[in-house]
């Protein structure tokens, strides 16, 4: 077992989280300590939970799942950044309204960065490591790197203010096309 291939798995996984955390930071205006705990927690949550599935599934359901992961990622990303973008110019309720908190869009958001996660669950049996330790490693990771992002975008988002709608909508689709290329084509 490999401790620094673990880590690097942990945060290959960890960077859509970080990406996503940042356009929270953006978006919300009244974001406190709380809020960073529980988003970290909900996308922790879910790149732990997801390589445990992948891991049970994986003679089961892998061709399916694999089929589709990367459009299910794009989608949910290009819909809510598509929608972050269309409520910039055109709607005052927000996709992430500036003042509350919406356990929806955090719980869709926590999904569609964790699928590759899934991923990772059907490989951990290849490579004979620790389903537990590996697990456990990305939890923190993504714990971290999410905690560190909303923070950074916190601080952008008080430097650009309104047009940060746009550029968290730009990120969240740009993530999806590039997940969706990268499986397509397979372009690293």
């Amino acid at each position: 077992m490999n401790l620094i291939y673990i880590f690097a798995i942990a945060v290959s996984v960890a960077i859509d989280a970080f990406v996503v955390g940042i356009a929270y930071g953006f978006e919300l205006r009244k974001i406190n300590l709380k809020h960073f705990f529980l988003i970290s927690i909900f996308f922790s949550f879910f790149q732990m939970f997801m390589p445990v599935i992948g891991f049970l599934l994986i003679n089961s359901l892998k061709q399916y799942i694999i089929q589709i992961d990367h459009w299910i990622i794009f989608f949910i990303l290009t819909f809510v950044g598509g929608k972050m973008i269309y409520d910039a110019f055109w709607v005052e309720d927000k996709v992430f309204d500036k003042c509350n908190f919406n356990y929806k869009i955090l719980f869709l958001l926590s999904i569609a960065t964790s699928i590759d996660a899934f991923s990772i669950g059907l490989t951990l049996p290849l490579l004979d490591y620790n389903l537990f330790l590996t697990v456990v490693i990305i939890g923190v990771v993504t714990f971290l790197l999410v905690f560190l992002a909303i923070y950074l975008g916190k601080v952008l988002g008080k430097i650009f203010d309104e047009k940060i709608d746009i550029i968290g909508g730009i990120i969240l689709i740009a993530l999806g096309v590039k997940i969706l290329l990268e499986h397509l084509y397979g372009a690293g």
